[in-house]
């Protein structure tokens, strides 16, 4: 999971999609991107960071309903820096609220700066 969805997996994707595009030429800084920043690219609208937020929020969706049948957790809580933006979190519900099977609700946790080194992207909770 970590190497599609984590954020080193979402830059490289993103890197290579640009770099399939003839007028990339020129931006440079746009190859430099965190994956966060992709996705608030994403939400102004950039059509390339929206497609690769959907792929994630898709590849997401997939990864999930597999956990959540085989565990049959009451709540999934998506933490990180990436498993927690809220672009991500919002086209992940959406993808879910067409899901044919049943998926718990999902939280996003994020402690920022001076909080606690919380490196787990993905919490169950409730599991039975």
């Amino acid at each position: 999971m970590e190497r599609s969805l984590g954020g080193n997996g979402i830059e490289t994707q993103w890197q290579q999609r640009l770099k399939r595009e003839r007028r990339w030429a020129g931006k440079e800084l746009l190859l430099e991107l965190r994956a966060p920043h992709i996705f608030d690219l994403a939400e102004t609208g950039d059509a390339r960071a929206a497609e690769l937020l959907s792929s994630t929020a898709r590849l997401l969706l997939e990864a999930l309903s597999t956990i959540a049948l085989l565990n049959n957790p009451k709540l999934i809580v998506l933490g990180g820096g990436v498993g927690s933006h809220g672009a991500l979190c919002r086209r992940t519900e959406q993808f879910l609220q067409e899901n044919e099977f049943a998926i718990p609700p999902l939280r996003s946790f994020f402690v920022g700066n001076g909080g606690p080194d919380l490196r787990c992207g993905l919490a169950l909770t409730g599991c039975g």
